[in-house]
């Protein structure tokens, strides 16, 4: 997991950093206003239970006097308003940090895609070349999005849960260790072996969604960028077949990962409600059997199971969500180291060369890099100014990369090209 934050951060430039170790302290304010919350209601549990402790406590006593509430039923009816405002403030202050996160994590899939574009605009023509664009356009299409919805918001709320775990057990084990010890490490443990068993399967089935996403955008851009020879050929159905088996796979890998995200939930509700009805056998025990004595301790356990079993809920799918999408955060990291941004060309152009005479390539050679042997070879050529020229022949005789060499989209391995006796050089390859 620590790797997985290491990739996430290399993602992020320094202002992002920031903003997310800001995020991170409003997840610890949402987790210490849940605490007060549930300390408030202990402490209206405790006065329901045994109201004398509204004159016998130093705090509750000065509470009543202050407040000019002092009879038992009139403090208890303030201190209800006042422990429902408490928790109303605690759920704002907890819609305000989800509001944060979500926001956080939606403008990020606004960054990392823009400067995803950008690195690959940057690069030199004979890169796209050696590229699929298909592959270049699911990338920063979809798998940003995917790693905005899969790893990003799910890596958030696994801080923000886990914050709010670790402060509510603390919590507990102030109140009752015991209890505490025995209920977390059910469902501690619970979780943890359900997670250890799908982990592998998970990060199979992100691989295998990824692929199914690739080839799907794959057949779709040759379906509908060559549709003339499909019509001509006839392979409409083809076509139609090879899409649909891509969907089908990454349809089913989805469900798979879903469900194995979901169905978890109803076992360990169920183990839930079983530790509940144990923790109630074991308070009774712990005080002879005396129910009065137990109500305030097992009113604010259950308070704190309901905000607990969530938390633990949401951890867990965040898991499940990011270890099947860990093969979509290697890719975009990938990606970003093998395409290092280099400066975008400006739109600004230089004093334009005039063509008055002619265009000459002199001696011009060109191969590609993964080729046995040059395109060109010690080409040259003399076209005159104001002239219409054809260039003609077979397949793979070098007539695109001639005229890519002449617009100055390749560069020549040997041999100038010259406009009115200049050589076109990067510095005056925009003129």
């Amino acid at each position: 997991m620590i790797e997985i934050f290491r990739k996430l951060f290399s993602l992020f430039d320094a202002t992002e950093r920031r903003r997310f170790w800001f995020l991170t302290g409003v997840m610890v304010l949402v987790a210490a206003a849940e605490i007060a919350g549930i300390s408030a209601v202990l402490m209206l549990l405790n006065v329901l239970a045994a109201p004398e402790t509204i004159r016998s406590g130093r705090t509750l006593s000065y509470l009543s006097e202050i407040s000019g509430l002092t009879t038992d039923f009139s403090f208890q009816v303030g201190l209800a308003i006042a422990v429902l405002s408490v928790v109303m403030i605690g759920l704002a202050i907890k819609a305000a940090g989800t509001y944060a996160t979500i926001r956080f994590s939606t403008m990020r899939g606004y960054t990392i895609s823009s400067r995803l574009l950008a690195a690959y605009l940057s690069q030199p023509y004979p890169w796209f070349l050696q590229r699929n664009s298909a592959e270049l356009e699911k990338n920063v299409l979809n798998e940003v999005d995917g790693l905005v919805s899969r790893v990003i918001l799910p890596c958030l709320r696994l801080v923000s849960n886990s914050l709010l775990v670790a402060a509510i057990l603390f919590f507990l084990l102030l109140v009752n260790p015991l209890v505490t010890l025995f209920s977390g490490g059910v469902l501690g443990l619970c979780y943890g072996l359900i997670y250890l068993r799908f982990r592998g399967r998970l990060h199979r089935l992100g691989q295998d969604m990824m692929d199914a996403f690739e080839n799907r955008f794959l057949v779709a851009q040759e379906a509908t960028g060559g549709i003339k020879d499909i019509k001509v050929m006839g392979l409409e159905a083809t076509y139609a077949r090879a899409y649909s088996a891509a969907a089908q796979k990454a349809a089913q890998s989805g469900a798979t990962m879903g469900v194995m995200s979901e169905l978890p939930r109803f076992a360990l509700e169920a183990i839930t409600f079983g530790t509940m009805l144990a923790l109630i056998l074991l308070l009774l025990l712990q005080n002879g059997g005396n129910v009065t004595d137990i109500v305030p301790t097992l009113g604010v356990i259950a308070f704190s199971t309901m905000r607990l079993l969530p938390s633990l809920q949401q951890i867990y799918h965040a898991l499940v969500s990011i270890r099947g999408a860990t093969p979509v955060l290697n890719a975009i990291v990938a990606d970003f180291q093998s395409t290092p941004p280099l400066p975008l060309a400006d739109a600004t152009r230089a004093e334009p060369l005039k063509l008055e005479r002619e265009l000459e390539l002199a001696k011009v050679s060109f191969a590609y890099a993964q080729a046995d042997k040059p395109t060109l070879r010690a080409v040259d050529l003399v076209i005159p100014a104001r002239t219409t020229v054809g260039i003609v022949g077979g397949t793979g005789a070098g007539k695109t990369t001639l005229v890519d060499l002449i617009l100055g989209l390749l560069t020549p391995d040997d041999g100038t090209i010259r406009v009115d006796g200049e050589t076109i050089t990067p510095e005056n390859l925009r003129a």
